[in-house]
């Protein structure tokens, strides 16, 4: 397996441990491990959604650096992963719309006209953010 395929395979396994967690959390009935597993997972769960938004907010910062040296391949990278995190996630597309990720996409995508992957991953991205409207307002 490549290297990305056994980080995956990681982050399945421990997001699987952290929804055992969760599910233990809402079942236990006896203190003091009912307590002290709820406080473990709301400790938890705090942790990696400060970290996702940090991340999501640094993925459309740098996305706005667009003479920075930055590639277009690279942009098309960033506006993908938000993609598929927005897919997933409607969190994360609320701290999408949040940080003005709306007019990022489109400063990123204007500023790179001829790199159709990268226009069609914007476009899609807004669909994902904001439906057709988006795409509206988008043109």
């Amino acid at each position: 397996r490549t290297r990305g395929a056994d980080t995956a395979a990681a982050a399945a396994d421990i997001l699987a441990a952290v929804g055992a967690l969760a599910e233990c959390s809402s079942q236990l009935e006896h203190e003091p491990l009912k307590g002290a597993v709820s406080g473990a997972t709301a400790q938890l769960f705090a942790h990696i959604e400060g970290r996702c938004r940090e991340f999501v907010a640094a993925l459309l910062l740098m996305g706005t650096c667009n003479g920075g040296g930055e590639s277009d391949d690279l942009a098309y990278d960033k506006l993908w992963t938000l993609r598929l995190m927005g897919n997933r996630s409607e969190v994360t597309r609320r701290w999408i719309i949040e940080a003005n990720g709306l007019r990022v996409i489109s400063q990123v995508m204007i500023a790179r006209p001829g790199h159709s992957k990268l226009q069609k991953e914007g476009a899609w991205l807004v669909y994902v953010l904001a439906g057709g409207g988006g795409l509206v307002a988008l043109l």
